[in-house]
């Protein structure tokens, strides 16, 4: 439906970088260096739809969280508004 708009969340998880037992590193700065490409890759796209027409995505905003289910691990959401175009 032309106009049709929805609200797309995309998440990420890390515990962090390690090379060896070495963390190089940290899951909060590799979070957030997730949640800047997802948001890259998706901001100001058009997509194609299956069917015809097409999709315009906007970043509408993020968050940077501590994951509670692991310990030291960080979760990144990345908000997204996408609207169908004919």
């Amino acid at each position: 439906m032309d106009g049709a708009e929805s609200i797309v969340a995309v998440h990420g998880f890390t515990a962090g970088v390690r090379r060896g037992k070495k963390l190089i590193e940290t899951a909060e700065d590799h979070a957030g260096r997730i949640g800047d490409a997802i948001a890259r890759a998706l901001d100001g796209k058009r997509l194609p739809l299956e069917g015809g027409g097409t999709v315009r995505i906007r970043w509408t905003g993020s968050q940077l969280l501590q994951d509670a289910q692991e310990a030291g691990g960080f979760h990144t959401v990345q908000n997204f508004q996408m609207r169908h175009l004919a």
